[in-house]
This record gives C-alpha cells, sequence and structure tokens, in this order.
C-alpha cells in the first residue's frame, strides 16, 4: 500500500468514527442521530478491515471475514437511520411491514458470521491484483447485501419527497451526503453481482468518496440543523415502491446474467437482450396499468399504513379540484372525476335534483356516453337512502332496482348522497372497482361522506351565488325602471294632451307648428331612454382612439335638437371611447332638458389642463328630497 493509499484510508476511518462518536456522545440523542453514529462507526469498522487487509495480505481470508462480518450490520444501521430520520412517531410509529423490513436487515448478520473466508471468497494472487472472487456464498452475500441496502435509499426518497419545501432544503445536503454512502457501498459490492468478482484497487476512490460524503452530512447539521417531523403521504408511498420494483428487477437481470454464464457462449447474447427485453416491457406494462397501481396502493394502505387514506391530501386535492370550475357542468364534472379515479371505479353517474323537487336527473357521467334517464324521488331507492349514508345496491331488493334499469345496466356498486340536511340536492353513483378483488371499508365510505358534505357545499354555494347575480341584476333594473316609467309618464302625458287638443284646433296653423315641435321633442327624449336602456347590456371593450370631446359635445346638441343648448369651451382631444363618451354627455343633456322645460337652458361646457373636463349645467329646479331617496 501506497503512502496516498494509506493516508486516505486513514483519513475515511478517521472521518467516519470521529464524527459518528461525536454525534453519539455530543449531539441530541434521538433517533437519526443515534442510529447515524452507528452507521458511520460501522462504516469506519469496514474501511479499518480494508485497510488491515492491505496491510496484511498473508491474513487475507481473516480481515476478509472480519470486514464482511461488519458490512453485514450496516444495512440495518442504515435502515433504522431512514426509518427515524424527520418521521412522525420514529420507530414506535411503524407498521407490521416496515418493522418485518428493519427484522430481516439486522437478521441478515446472523447468516453471516458462521460463514468462513474461505467459504465466501478466493483470491490466489491478492498482493499483486488485488481482485478477490465470489464464490456461490459468497455471490450470494452480495445479491442479499445489494438488495438490503435499496431499502434506505428507498426510505430516504419517501420523506424528503414529503418535506415541505422549506425543509428540503434542510435536509438536503444530509440525504445527498447519506444517498452518497449507501450508493458507494452498492457500486463496490455491485461488482460481485455483476462481475463475480471485487476491485480492491478502487479503494482509494471509495475512501475519498465517504470523506466528502461525510463532510457534507456534518455541514448540513452544523449549518442547517434537521428538518421537523413529516408524515409519508400514501402517493408517495407508490413512487418509492414502484422504485424499489425497478431496482429488483434491475439486480434481477444480474441474476439472470449470472446465470446465462452457464449457457452455451452463441445464444448467451441473445437469450440475454431476449429476457432483459420481454421482462423490461412486462415491468412497465405492469406498473402502467391502472388495476395494478390499484393494487399496489391497496397493498400499501393496508400492510403500511394506520389509515387507508390521507384525509387531508385528499380534502386538499378536492377544494383543488372544486375550484378550477368555471360553471356548475364543470363543478359537477370535477365532482364525479374526482370520486371515480379517488375510489378507482370504471364509471360513474350524477344525478342532480329537478328544480320541481320530483325527480332525479343524470346531469353529468363519467367514461359513460348514455342519454340522460331520471330516478323519482318519491321511489323506492330515494326511500332507502338514510342522510348521509352511502347506499349499497346489492343489499337493495331487484323491485327496487327495476325502478331505475340504468343502474344495474352499468354495474353501479353504491349510490352517495348529496344531502344539505333538509333534502338531498344529488346523487353520485360509483360504477364496479377496477380491482374486482378490492372490498371497500369504512374508511372508504367516511372518505366519501366527507367529500359529499364538501361537494355539497359546493354546489349550494355556487347555485345561491348564480341566484344572488339574478337578483342583483333585477335590483338594477328596477332602479333604472324608476326613472324610465318617470320618463315614459311625462312623455305619454304630453301626447295624450296633444291628441286630445288636436280634435279642437288641428285647423289651427299655429297648433300645427307647436305639435310638430312638441312630437320632434317627444322623439328625441324616447331616442335618451332608449341610449340608457342601451346601456343595461354588458359593456363591450373599449375601443380607445383620439377623440375631439368638442366636436362630439357639439354632435349630442344637435341630435337632442333643443333650442335652449349652448356648447363652449376649447377644443380638447383625449383618448377615449368616443360612443361610450357620447352616451355619457348624451344622458346629461336629456335629464338638463327634462330637468329645465322648453324655456330653460342647458349648457355644456369641455375645458383641458390635467385632464379633460366636460360639464353640464342647467337651470332647472333639480330633484327634491323624495326622488333622490327614491
Amino acid at each position: 500500500m501506497n503512502t496516498f493509499h494509506a493516508a486516505l484510508s486513514i483519513a475515511a476511518i478517521a472521518t467516519t468514527v470521529g464524527y459518528g462518536l461525536h454525534n453519539a456522545l455530543w449531539c441530541k440523542r434521538h433517533h437519526s442521530s443515534i442510529f447515524l453514529a452507528l452507521s458511520l462507526i460501522i462504516t469506519g469498522a469496514v474501511e479499518l478491515s480494508g485497510w488491515l487487509l492491505y496491510l496484511n495480505p498473508h491474513e487475507l481470508y481473516f480481515w476478509i471475514k472480519s470486514g464482511v462480518s461488519v458490512e453485514a450490520f450496516l444495512p440495518g444501521a442504515w435502515l433504522l437511520y431512514a426509518y427515524g430520520y424527520s418521521r412522525q412517531g420514529g420507530l414506535v410509529g411503524l407498521s407490521w411491514a416496515g418493522k418485518l423490513l428493519i427484522a430481516a436487515a439486522l437478521a441478515f448478520p446472523l447468516f453471516v458470521l458462521p460463514l468462513s473466508g474461505e467459504l465466501l471468497f478466493l483470491s490466489p494472487d491478492f498482493p499483486e491484483e488485488k481482485l478477490i472472487f465470489l464464490k456461490t456464498w459468497g455471490y450470494g452475500y452480495s445479491v442479499a447485501l445489494t438488495l438490503l441496502f435499496l431499502l434506505p435509499i428507498v426510505v430516504l426518497e419517501r420523506t424528503y419527497r414529503s418535506l415541505p419545501r422549506e425543509e428540503k432544503w434542510v435536509a438536503r445536503l444530509e440525504i445527498i451526503g447519506v444517498f452518497t454512502l449507501v450508493a458507494t457501498e452498492i457500486a463496490f459490492f455491485g461488482q460481485g453481482v455483476l462481475y463475480r468478482s471485487i476491485n480492491m484497487a478502487l479503494s482509494p476512490a471509495k475512501n475519498v468518496v465517504i470523506i466528502v460524503a461525510v463532510f457534507l452530512i456534518a455541514f448540513s447539521r452544523y449549518s442547517r440543523g434537521t428538518p421537523g417531523k413529516i408524515r409519508i403521504s400514501t402517493g408517495l408511498a407508490f413512487r418509492s415502491f414502484t422504485l424499489f420494483i425497478v431496482g429488483m428487477y434491475l439486480v434481477g437481470m444480474a441474476l439472470v446474467g449470472e446465470g446465462l454464464r452457464y449457457v452455451g457462449s452463441g445464444t448467451r447474447g441473445a437469450l440475454l437482450l431476449a429476457v432483459f427485453m420481454l421482462t423490461g416491457v412486462t415491468l412497465a406494462i405492469a406498473l402502467l396499468s391502472e388495476r395494478v397501481r390499484r393494487k399496489i396502493n391497496v397493498l400499501i394502505h393496508k400492510h403500511f399504513y394506520e389509515n387507508k387514506y390521507d384525509y387531508r391530501e385528499s380534502w386538499l386535492a378536492f377544494s383543488r379540484q372544486v375550484a378550477q370550475a368555471r360553471d356548475e357542468e364543470q363543478l359537477m364534472s370535477g365532482v364525479l372525476s374526482f370520486y371515480c379515479e379517488t375510489f378507482a371505479v370504471e364509471s360513474g353517474i350524477l344525478l342532480m335534483l329537478r328544480p320541481d323537487g320530483g325527480q332525479y336527473e343524470s346531469a353529468v357521467m363519467y367514461d359513460l356516453d348514455e342519454p340522460p334517464f331520471t330516478i323519482d324521488v318519491g321511489g323506492r331507492i330515494a326511500s332507502e337512502l338514510g342522510g348521509e349514508w352511502v347506499l349499497k345496491l346489492s343489499e337493495l331488493p331487484d323491485e327496487a332496482l327495476s325502478e331505475a334499469p340504468r343502474l344495474r345496466e352499468h354495474s353501479i356498486d353504491f349510490i352517495v348522497p348529496l344531502s344539505s340536511g333538509l333534502t338531498t340536492i344529488g346523487l353520485i353513483c360509483l360504477g364496479p372497482s377496477i380491482d374486482k378483488g378490492e372490498e371497500f371499508t369504512y374508511e372508504d365510505f367516511d372518505l366519501m361522506k366527507m367529500l359529499a358534505r364538501q361537494a355539497t357545499a359546493s354546489l349550494i354555494a355556487f347555485r345561491l351565488s348564480e341566484q344572488l347575480t339574478d337578483m342583483k341584476e333585477m335590483a338594477a333594473m328596477g332602479r333604472v325602471s324608476t326613472f324610465v316609467m318617470h320618463d315614459l309618464k311625462n312623455l305619454v302625458s304630453n301626447l295624450s294632451l296633444l291628441t286630445d287638443n288636436a280634435k279642437e284646433f288641428l285647423d289651427d296653423e299655429e297648433f300645427r307648428e307647436d305639435m310638430h315641435e312638441t312630437l320632434a321633442m317627444t322623439v328625441n327624449r324616447m331616442m335618451g331612454l332608449i341610449t340608457r336602456l342601451g346601456t343595461l347590456h354588458q359593456k363591450r371593450d373599449l375601443e380607445l382612439t383620439a377623440v375631439d370631446l368638442l366636436e362630439l359635445a357639439r354632435g349630442v346638441a344637435d341630435e337632442v335638437s333643443s333650442a335652449g343648448i349652448e356648447v363652449a369651451g376649447e377644443r380638447v382631444v383625449a383618448l377615449a371611447d368616443a360612443e361610450e363618451v357620447r352616451k355619457v354627455i348624451m344622458n346629461l343633456v336629456i335629464n338638463a332638458v327634462e330637468a329645465t322645460g322648453e324655456e330653460g337652458n342647458v349648457a355644456v361646457e369641455v375645458s383641458g389642463g390635467e385632464s379633460a373636463v366636460i360639464k353640464v349645467t342647467d337651470d332647472g329646479c333639480g330633484m327634491s328630497e323624495e326622488f333622490i331617496e327614491r
């Protein structure tokens, strides 16, 4: 061993053992610190065995046996650290499946300790080649060790993904450091899985990586601390399970390659390629299959979690789905699709109560294309609904199902009522489960009822909002109609007086001139009313152009055709919508003309400066207090 190699080995041993003892003796005594210390000390012991192997090659099998025996404890130590790191409840809250994995990792040394170094490895020329060849038991040891080292990586990946964004910054360097340490062991012993030999000449590179990884962990703990406790979501559990399956697949391919060593050389490559491709395609199909995904999720829920659903995550996801709706149809479609996807059913139907309250009518469907159908409110199926209870159709008698044959045609299994307490406003009908072997339990029904309450509140709120909007529009129409009725009443009175006098004075030339002027004024006023009513429509987009306000005011005065309107001021050009400004001036002028009568004076003045000003004044009597209050 040269001096550089020796220095790296000593540095790696000192770094791992030193920082491990520091965590064990001086850091806070919580699970992650204790198990991190244990893992680092074992790593240092493994490196010490490798260093002594180089120094004493004549005692090859003794030091190989020592290193293998110590290494066997390392997967269990890292797995304990991974489960204790930033987890609510630590090791106490583990499911039985998690405890079983820890037990398997901790029991691994019991199978390794009885084996001798000669039974595991062979190295006839170690001082020159630095190669250790694996015998059958040694190969099995390397495969088992590689698989066990995958477990802490999967657990830590799930933990990191579940951390809030600010906590990820705290944990990132430490988890990278731990990943690096575990991945180094996988890469080092993975040689044995792939090549049936371990190249000890790679030890200096391994020492450098270990030193860097420990410094990352130490820097993270000193400068950033440790993140708070979190709870792992079930969605991340599925992704981690998928990651583990892929890892198992790669290790399995290595085993297949080992088995093909005993096949003739001419067919070995073809067989390996065929097996690799076929198993890869099979794995992809399985992981992308909705049915397989559901089976995996059910397995995870049953054996890795105390509760089947993460109710907080479900509630937040449903709230986001509901918030995206822009109209009632989108809201109903969002509610139904969320139910079908959450409970993994093939199809679904949402029926809503008709306005007359006599029937439930199908409003939206999921993965179905059928004409609408109804269920009577007073029928047998509706009578079986009890408040918020989920109705299982298989428990209903055939005569009840005969009222709605469509439910039977589409294999509807459950009906979830949308009850507001006073009445049931809708029914969510869920079809058969994607996983035929899945049995719904009280946890499924509790989540169905929780989502139904939120869906009911959202649907009612949406309808009330639409009704409120309609009422506001009606109230606005009522306020405008008050003014319109007042103006129409005045115009009708003038026309009525004119027709009455026409019977007697129609031959009078002066009367005819007055009648013509009165009719012209009435028409102008009615045009003004029509303009007012036109402003009640939905506002169009403004078309901004350069507008001469003085010229626009003169045009409005000409339209009203009243001799009493005087337009004055300076030429002001403003960026505005000419049509909208014209309507404003028209309304002001007509109000002024009506308030002053035929003998009154109305003035329109246009001025500029910091802003354009259009001022309309009249010498009328103004509005009474009673009119203002109205």
